[in-house]
């Protein structure tokens, strides 16, 4: 199991960043939906499923039955930070369903419902920030990917011809 790093808990506890979560159908398609309620609870990364017959809930029980794979990517601006795992357990009672439910009416008033509470497990956490993609490209292959007219790729090449 894997911990999650400081800059992906900030970034999944503010309000304002996109929450998704994959799965697959049957055939293996992807399907992605926005969770805002996505958050981590200890070592798992929890959300509620308000429909009780969605597709979403139908592939992550299709994941739990078959040990298929879901991804996670939480996103704002430039950071981005994507979780690969499976799911772990879904909840139909208890105190984190409660907690889920009674923010759900919170946000969308006295008669929103839950379905469930669905925890994932992680195996890899990655950032998947612009930046980040890009300094690990470049430190990897120095050269690819950039378009061969800029003056900077020049000086480079030339650079790294003289050092063989």
């Amino acid at each position: 199991m894997a911990d999650f790093p400081k800059e992906f808990l900030e970034l999944v506890s503010d309000p304002d960043s996109v929450k998704m979560v994959a799965t697959t159908d049957k055939h293996g398609a992807p399907h992605v939906v926005v969770k805002g309620s996505l958050r981590v609870e200890g070592q798992h990364l929890a959300f509620g499923e308000v429909i009780e017959d969605s597709d979403s809930g139908h592939y992550l029980v299709r994941s739990i039955w078959f040990n298929r794979p879901v991804a996670v990517n939480v996103t704002k601006g430039d950071k981005s930070w994507q979780v690969k795992g499976r799911t772990y357990k879904c909840l139909i009672a208890g105190p984190l369903l409660k907690d889920f439910l009674l923010r759900e009416r919170a946000k969308r008033g006295p008669d929103a419902d839950l379905n469930a509470v669905w925890l994932i497990e992680p195996a890899e956490i990655r950032d998947e920030s612009l930046e980040v993609r890009r300094q690990s490209l470049e430190a990897r292959r120095p050269l690819f990917g950039r378009h061969l007219d800029r003056a900077s790729i020049m000086a480079e090449a030339r650079q790294l011809a003289a050092k063989a």
